[in-house]
């Protein structure tokens, strides 16, 4: 499927999701991050992303949604958290695997709505949320049934996950996949098509409830437990 900073990319044949190779691991990631010591900025529309955030959380939280708690799962600057604080909801908390995202997000919107800790072991140590907001969390992650067993296992029994991430097999990707500006391996590394996205929910006891149109190359769901 071409190559990009020095990775090739490989399509299943079965479902059309891309992956890198040689694959990426979490050691890779951390150590790319150690090396290039990165700092959070603001991004020059964030109070329109925030309000964006608002309507939709608003919207995807059902009735009722102002009794339910939220996790922002790979919270990344913590525009989610503080829209959903806005909307009402109870409980908000992000989480995020990276010292610098986290350290910009508690300074801008709150030390004690963010944990810096990975989903497993967030999961590990017995939280659950009535909605899960997870943005582009699975093409950054090396191991995508791992996180999909953590999501299984933070929602609450009628929440619902809100997913949004690119879809490595999209009508709407480039016509040579490596010229897709959002493709930044080893910083993400899993492009996984609607129906691979499917089976590894699948396996975890997750299921599609639905699926928002879009005219872009990405996937956004509202998923439940089976």
């Amino acid at each position: 499927m071409g190559e990009k900073n020095g990775y090739g990319f490989i399509a299943c044949t079965q479902c059309g999701s891309v992956f890198t190779t040689p694959t990426v691991t979490q050691k890779d990631i951390d150590a790319l991050i150690a090396d290039i010591q990165p700092e959070a900025v603001h991004d020059p529309r964030a109070d329109a992303e925030i309000e964006y955030l608002n309507k939709l959380l608003s919207r995807i939280g059902g009735e009722g949604f102002t009794g339910k708690s939220f996790l922002d799962v790979s919270c990344n600057r913590g525009y989610a958290v503080k829209a959903a604080r806005l909307a009402g909801f109870k409980d908000v908390h992000g989480i995020e695997q990276y010292e610098f995202l986290i350290r910009f997000a508690k300074k801008n919107y709150g030390d004690e709505y963010f944990s810096q800790i990975s989903a497993t072991d967030y999961a590990a140590a017995g939280h659950q949320a009535d909605i899960i907001f997870c943005k582009e969390a699975f093409s950054i992650h090396p191991d995508t049934e791992e996180l999909a067993a953590a999501l299984a296992k933070l929602l609450s029994p009628n929440g619902r996950i809100y997913i949004d991430e690119p879809d490595g097999n999209s009508f709407w990707l480039p016509h040579k996949f490596a010229r897709w500006p959002f493709l930044e391996p080893p910083l993400n590394s899993v492009y996984l098509s609607l129906k691979g996205m499917k089976k590894v929910l699948t396996r975890h006891g997750l299921k599609v409830e639905r699926k928002f149109f879009n005219m872009k190359p990405f996937m956004r769901l509202l998923v439940r437990k089976s």
